[in-house]
């Protein structure tokens, strides 16, 4: 009877030694999940540098057409913009990207998955690249857009954007807290 009792104990034994191996396991194997996926989420959001600036000299537009001469004012260097628009008279945040109306061919950046427009771009040198090439105190830019598609619009919003390098690789970064609103009167 002696024998039998001690057999079930280490039934028993086997039993929760198996339960904490299978909970030791699974503990170790989330440890090295998180570990690898915590290297796929960015540490700290890239920002433009303060001083970053564009600004809107002077524009013309009607219901088919707009340009808008375009000037870096700041204290850095630009790669270009991101350029938004209402469609109702009061809406606070421009929601139409208007990036694909540039008549400029070559400054938009729909082939580098960005949806925005490249500045320092001219005829002469019209290679897309990561390169923020329109300078300070730089001769202004007159941007044109074809708006024959797009219904009437009542105000644009422009996002500058910079290429900037962090750990050997180019980034994208959003002057978001730069950006410009503009209300447009378009006869």
């Amino acid at each position: 009877m002696k024998q039998t009792k001690n057999k079930l104990n280490k039934k028993a034994v086997s039993i929760m030694v198996g339960y904490v191996l299978l909970i030791v396991f699974a503990i170790v194997l989330g440890g090295i999940v998180y570990a690898v996926l915590k290297t796929y989420v960015p540490q700290d959001k890239m920002e433009c540098p303060e001083g970053t600036s564009l600004i809107i000299e002077s524009y013309n537009c009607n219901d088919d057409s707009l340009e808008f001469t375009i000037r870096n004012n700041g204290k850095f260097d630009v790669g270009g913009y991101y350029i938004y628009a209402t469609d109702k008279l009061g809406q606070k945040k421009a929601t139409i990207n208007l990036a694909k109306y540039n008549l400029n061919e070559y400054s938009i950046l729909t082939p580098l998955r960005i949806d925005g427009i490249k500045l320092g771009i001219t005829p002469e040198n019209h290679i897309l690249d990561f390169e923020n090439e329109f300078a300070v105190n730089s001769e202004a830019q007159i941007e044109r857009y074809d708006l024959s598609t797009v219904d009437k619009i009542y105000a644009i919003e422009i996002v500058p954007l910079r290429w900037q390098e962090e750990e050997g690789r180019i980034q994208t970064v959003s002057c978001a807290d730069q950006k410009i609103r503009k209300s447009l009167e378009c006869l």
